[in-house]
């Protein structure tokens, strides 16, 4: 993990933990190589309404000058909030970046921030006020966008109601795992993130930790534009129609999300003695077949197994999802499953 020598605190240097209905919260900034950027970003961070409230600006070793700009900013920053600044001693990638801020943060909710996006000063006091009123069961509080090109005007509204307002487990797989939220607009409580497995680093982190969400708890939208939402050429979205490099790249992340999501339901079927649905196994089994399809040439240890199970001849979709199981190393949850009469 990274050297965390870096870190420095600015502001309020005594946050209170806050009452329930007004907790103390995290508003944790990444960024990478984003020196054209991040002062609006941070500017954005800074003139959040909400109090306690925690700024985390996190650098992911930047070659340019972003991590020196949030260091500048924070030293001169004299508002009510608390101001963490820190680097990683190396380039981590995005998913560790966002565990390695989760485990810093003291908020038990994290609201996220990419280091090219705005967010408007209302969203951090919006998001919370929805989390309260789910009574703290939302694992997941997003909202609308204001797409931006590169110059920061206005291009378009992005309604962050992709499935409807209250999506479930079983819309977000009939959907092919279609992540049901706009990424650059979420907060996720602190638990979600540090709590589950590990997450392989390839995998699209806001699919995942949806369907954490809709595993524990639910997913609460907020129909409001709050994230100014930047899109230009370099983005990793646009990036997927330059080349077939970043295709490829695409498609493994799809396809890494797909399995996290089916390795978590497996494990949360055994630990918490819950029956297997096995149409929503099938279901995401076919998804990772529909990804794997786009990969020419792709030659995976585990995941050319679990297709080679799909594709075995078999009398019913009970029986490829026993051998799915067995292709991923999970027999013991489903001897757990049998042993207490239940039958996939």
């Amino acid at each position: 993990m990274a050297d965390q020598a870096q870190v420095k605190i600015y502001g309020n240097p005594d946050l209170p933990e806050g009452p329930d209905e007004r907790p103390l919260v995290t508003f944790a900034l990444f960024a990478y190589n984003q020196e054209k950027y991040i002062r609006e970003a941070v500017e954005g961070a800074f003139s959040q309404t909400y109090e306690p409230l925690e700024i985390v600006l996190s650098d992911d070793c930047s070659s340019d000058r972003t991590f020196e700009i949030m260091q500048e900013m924070a030293a001169a920053y004299e508002g009510p909030h608390q101001v963490v600044v820190q680097q990683n001693a190396s380039n981590l990638g995005l998913i560790h970046h966002i565990l390695l801020a989760a485990r810093m943060a003291s908020g038990s909710l994290i609201i996220v921030a990419a280091g090219d996006d705005v967010s408007l000063p209302s969203r951090a006091t919006k998001l919370i006020s929805h989390w309260i009123a789910s009574g703290g069961v939302a694992g997941v509080v997003h909202s609308d966008a204001l797409a931006m090109d590169e110059s920061g005007k206005t291009t378009k509204y992005l309604n962050g109601g992709i499935q409807g307002k209250k999506p479930t487990l079983k819309s977000f797989v009939k959907n092919n795992l279609r992540t049901p939220i706009i990424g650059a607009t979420a907060a996720y409580t602190r638990n979600l993130i540090i709590d589950g497995p590990d997450i392989d680093e390839r995998v699209f982190e806001d699919k995942v930790l949806s369907h954490r969400a809709l595993l524990v708890g639910e997913i609460v939208y907020v129909p409001e534009g709050l994230v100014k939402y930047r899109q230009v050429p370099s983005s990793i979205s646009q990036q997927l129609y330059n080349s077939r490099e970043h295709q490829v790249k695409y498609f493994i992340g799809q396809r890494s999300s797909a399995l996290q999501i089916l390795s978590e339901y497996i494990e949360q079927v055994k630990n918490h003695n819950i029956p297997m649905d096995t149409s929503l196994a099938a279901n995401i089994i076919r998804i990772l077949h529909s990804w794997d399809k786009q990969i020419s040439g792709y030659n995976g240890g585990v995941v050319n197994k679990l297709f080679l199970a799909i594709l075995r001849p078999a009398s019913s979709i009970n029986e490829r999802v026993r051998a799915v199981l067995d292709s991923l190393g999970l027999g013991p949850a489903l001897n757990f499953i049998r042993r207490k009469g239940r039958r996939l």
